[in-house]
């Protein structure tokens, strides 16, 4: 059974790594895939950059600028299709 995670005018299909618009398919990296999923099952909670990292850079050191580039894409997405790029909030020394 396929996970889907639908929001907004969104549907992430999660297993085939697809952002969604309606039926537009959206161009994402994997690593923005995999923090768009951690971030939609913890809808409502603040997630950790920890939690974050483990997500999309499983067991690799990266520096924080490498989250803060895939989450401005997924802002710059969501722009684009909805005009509205509050999708996503910063809380800081927190995470998002």
């Amino acid at each position: 059974m396929a996970t889907t995670y639908e929001f907004g005018p969104f549907r992430l299909d999660a297993d085939a790594e697809i952002l969604f618009r309606g039926a537009q398919p959206i161009v994402l990296g994997r690593r923005a895939v995999a923090l768009l999923r951690l971030l939609l099952e913890r809808a409502g909670t603040p997630v950790s950059k920890d939690a974050l990292f483990e997500a999309a850079w499983p067991g690799m050191a990266v520096e924080d600028s490498n989250l803060t580039v895939q989450v401005a894409t997924l802002r710059r997405v969501f722009e684009e299709a909805s005009g509205d790029a509050d999708w996503i909030e910063t809380m800081p020394r927190r995470g998002y």
